[in-house]
């Protein structure tokens, strides 16, 4: 008796095993034959859970893969974790294929409610594509056209972007500051800047040696500068410490100078002339005096 038992049991075993056959609970239902799937039943509605498809990637393990009834009423989110107990899960919506951590209702393929860490080397963004987000919608960094990399696209952080500790700043009306965080130009810096070479585009002052050009009279600039204690047209020590000075303009004015000491020179070399002839006339006119 106890044999055949034994025997019933392994045909049994056996043939579940062999055949498609269904363990059904309840609300569960583990089937092993074309597909390896645990599934969930509720009023003749399948959902398949977990599990291998046949005929799909035979390698994987699909979560909430396929669900063979009305769309309708099908599986919508897949949770890993229990969100009643914290940010700590992962969420996927079947339906958008959005994912999200510590997020339940991600917009955006993946979108983190919390800090995220990369551990790779690179942060790879994929070719620009004609959906980057609404305006305002906070795009912070953007693989754009022309395979440019934006920061704060178009303004979406509407204070601005800062680099480093507010090393770097850049307005919203495109001014630039380094080293201050109220840049009034579009590029202020707090600090000293060292270059090989400064290319400034203003005004110059060849118009000094224009006919037209009304030269002052040297006792007139003496007089100036006895008064005002600087050159005409010139800032004056406490205003270039109050408001500094624009390089082009400085160096248009200070050329101007140059320019009206250059007219001076020649005056003053004409002036020298006529005296140095009248004094070799009149060295002449001794010398034949002498002669007599």
């Amino acid at each position: 008796m106890r044999k055949t038992c034994i025997v019933t049991i392994s045909l049994c075993i056996i043939s579940i095993a062999t055949y498609s056959q269904e363990l059904v609970g309840s609300r569960i239902t583990i089937k092993d034959g074309w597909d390896n799937v645990l599934r969930s039943v509720d009023l003749n509605r399948g959902y398949d859970l977990i599990g291998t498809y046949r005929g799909w990637d035979t390698t994987a393990i699909y979560i909430a893969g396929y669900n063979k009834t009305n769309s309708s009423l099908s599986t919508r989110k897949v949770i890993i974790g229990n969100p009643s107990l914290g940010s700590n899960y992962l969420m996927v919506n079947l339906q958008t294929g959005n994912v999200g951590i510590g997020v339940s209702n991600p917009q955006y393929s993946l979108v983190v409610g919390g800090v995220a860490h990369f551990l790779g080397s690179d942060l790879k963004l994929s070719a620009p594509s004609a959906d980057r987000g609404n305006p305002g919608s906070a795009r912070a960094l953007v693989h754009y056209t022309n395979n440019t990399l934006h920061l704060n696209f178009l303004d979406d952080f509407s204070g601005g972007t800062i680099i480093g500790a507010n090393h770097l700043f850049v307005s919203p009306q495109g001014n630039i500051g380094v080293n201050t965080m109220t840049p009034t130009n579009k590029l202020d810096v707090n600090g000293t800047i060292r270059a090989k070479e400064v290319k400034v585009e203003s005004g110059w002052a060849d118009f000094v040696f224009k006919p037209d050009y009304q030269l002052k009279p040297l006792s007139e600039v003496e007089q100036f500068i006895s008064t005002n204690g600087h050159l005409p047209e010139i800032p004056t020590e406490k205003e270039v410490a109050q408001n500094g000075v624009s390089i082009g303009e400085m160096n248009a004015k200070l050329l101007q100078k140059v320019e009206e000491l250059t007219l001076y020179l020649i005056e003053q070399k004409k002036i020298i002339e006529k005296q140095q002839q009248q004094i070799t006339k009149m060295n002449t006119e001794i010398q034949t005096l002498k002669d007599k």
